[in-house]
């Protein structure tokens, strides 16, 4: 998942922020179907709050997920990786 919420999946992603509910809505559908699916989130970028928003606006969109849906990934810092990150206003 690219974002917790709309402007910060608009920032990460170039996408429209509209655009934000469709990966949730796909793990949705992934679930209904029994498909074993987790969300994966930069928790560098997000920190807590953004995941407890993340969840919180899932939910508002009628999807529940917890922690334990979430698998946690840690930014490889490499240079052009800090200086794209800088750019887009997200560190």
């Amino acid at each position: 998942i690219k974002g917790y919420n709309e402007e910060i999946f608009e920032k990460v992603t170039g996408a429209r922020k509209d655009y934000f509910k469709y990966p949730l809505i796909a793990f949705k559908e992934l679930r209904k179907f029994g498909i074993k699916s987790w969300i994966a989130v930069m928790y560098d970028i997000f920190g807590k709050e953004g995941v407890n928003e993340l969840i919180e606006n899932a939910w508002n969109l009628g999807i529940e997920i917890n922690f334990k849906d979430i698998e946690f990934e840690f930014l490889e810092k490499y240079d052009f990786v800090i200086k794209n990150l800088k750019e887009r206003g997200l560190i």
